[in-house]
């Protein structure tokens, strides 16, 4: 680049490390087995790293990937030189974004106390929630908790789906967020989803998952106190006066597996429809935590081998470098 400032020029050279970092993290979660000693060495997708069309690149292990993504990191962080762009722009990638980004990367890795750090990094910069007693959807590009929105969901989302029950139900009566706010009644027991059916419920990265980021690898740290704080500061925007007492009395009685529960079961609540999900269930208890979901809403024939995506037929028949993945 010739035109623009030096940190013009910095910012952008510091956006596209961050993004082909970002694309990574997704084709390894989708293609790999999640970060663990157990799954290092083993293959998930090619690194492209340079913009050589011809090249016939043979797959990359989770740990090979995972470096490469940490690399670019540090080079964005080296660049980067925007806090927070106006609404509008925020699809970029800012200062902020990159450490919200550390915050999920690190939970995904096992590094607690590095996702931790991040964490708060982030809400030092930013630690507003929506208050879902009023009408304004954490999800919005123009909410309080946006940090980064270039994702959306499916334009059709909201006409397509109903929810499960097994979702429906895991919210109770004195929860905002199932009360007319993430859910429309259809009647008949019918809910569909108000998260999506227009781009301006664009979210990559809020608030709510970085105090359930927080939650999480402080919990998994043994620092419960700050877990459950963590997470009571987000349930304080979600319940009402009675539910969040009710909430407050039970988290605050909860050892330490039954706080990692309701952990992942808030993130389940709060993330819905925002493409965590899958996600947080392949890199629980490296799948396990997915096949034991999945029979108990009646899906016994899932096996680990089924919970990755298999590398497309066509891309193996012009690269016969690109052998199949074996799954689990």
């Amino acid at each position: 680049m010739t035109g623009g400032s030096k940190e013009e020029i910095a910012q952008l050279v510091g956006e596209a490390y961050a993004m082909r970092a970002y694309i990574h993290f997704m084709l390894v979660n989708l293609y790999g087995k999640p970060y663990n000693e157990e799954n290092l060495n083993t293959k998930a997708v090619p690194l492209k790293l340079n913009s050589n069309t011809e090249d016939a690149p043979s797959r990359n292990t989770v740990a090979e990937i995972y470096a490469a993504i940490e690399s670019d990191i540090v080079e964005a962080g080296k660049r980067l030189n925007v806090e927070k762009w106006d609404v509008g722009f925020n699809y970029r990638f800012t200062t902020t974004a990159l450490k919200a980004f550390r915050s999920r990367l690190y939970l995904y890795m096992q590094k607690w106390s590095e996702s931790l750090n991040a964490s708060k990094e982030v809400l030092e910069i930013n630690k507003e929630l929506v208050d879902l007693s009023q009408t304004t959807m954490p999800n919005n590009y123009q909410s309080v908790e946006s940090i980064m929105a270039l994702e959306y969901s499916s334009a059709d989302i909201n006409r397509a789906i109903y929810i499960s029950t097994d979702l429906y139900n895991l919210y109770n009566s004195n929860d905002y967020r199932r009360r007319n706010r993430f859910y429309t009644s259809e009647g008949s027991g019918r809910y569909t989803v108000r998260k999506g059916g227009s781009n301006e419920y664009a979210c990559t990265f809020r608030t709510g998952e970085i105090y359930l980021n927080a939650a999480e690898a402080a919990c998994q740290d043994d620092n419960l106190i700050d877990a459950k704080d963590y997470l009571l500061q987000l349930k304080a925007k979600r319940f009402n006066a009675t539910g969040y007492a009710e909430e407050e009395t039970k988290v605050e009685a909860m050892d330490k597996d039954e706080l990692l529960q309701e952990i992942y079961d808030e993130r389940y609540r709060e993330l819905a429809f925002e493409g965590h999900r899958w996600f947080d269930m392949i890199r629980i208890d490296n799948g396990n935590y997915a096949l034991t979901f999945l029979k108990s809403i009646g899906k016994n024939n899932v096996t680990k081998e089924r919970l990755l995506l298999p590398i497309p037929q066509t891309e193996m028949d012009s690269n016969h470098l690109m052998t199949q993945n074996p799954g689990y």
